[in-house]
């Protein structure tokens, strides 16, 4: 009755947001995006997202080459999501927020480009 629970707790934090993305413009106005998984966000059993692309974890080895380190099911795992801006806006900060107390969220960077010239 115990893994019953804990699994059908499992799946309720699939498909409900866990966390949020917000953009926040000098203009004072704000873009959010809500990170659900498994379409944005991986979670602890779905170590893949649909929009996410993964980033490996390891440890360098002989060569330079990046070994993969896993502890099994509950190895750590990572991925990576592109969150467009607007471009014709001033981005003025990004604040990154877990909405659930079952979530666990963190940001390991943050890359932020220039928009492309719009040709005329």
């Amino acid at each position: 009755m115990e893994k019953l629970q804990r699994d059908e707790q499992e799946w309720r934090q699939n498909y409900l947001p866990n966390g949020e993305a917000v953009l926040r413009y000098a203009d004072g106005g704000q873009a959010v995006t809500s990170l659900i998984p498994p379409f944005n966000l991986d979670c602890f059993f779905q170590k893949f997202s649909l929009e996410g692309v993964p980033v490996p974890f390891g440890q360098y080895g002989p060569g330079g080459f990046l070994y993969p380190k896993t502890t099994g099911f509950t190895s750590a795992h990572a991925n990576a999501l592109a969150i467009d801006c607007d471009p014709s806006r001033v981005l003025e900060s990004v604040e990154l927020r877990a909405t659930c107390s079952e979530a666990v969220i963190g940001l390991a960077g943050l890359t932020a480009l220039a928009p492309k010239a719009v040709r005329p």
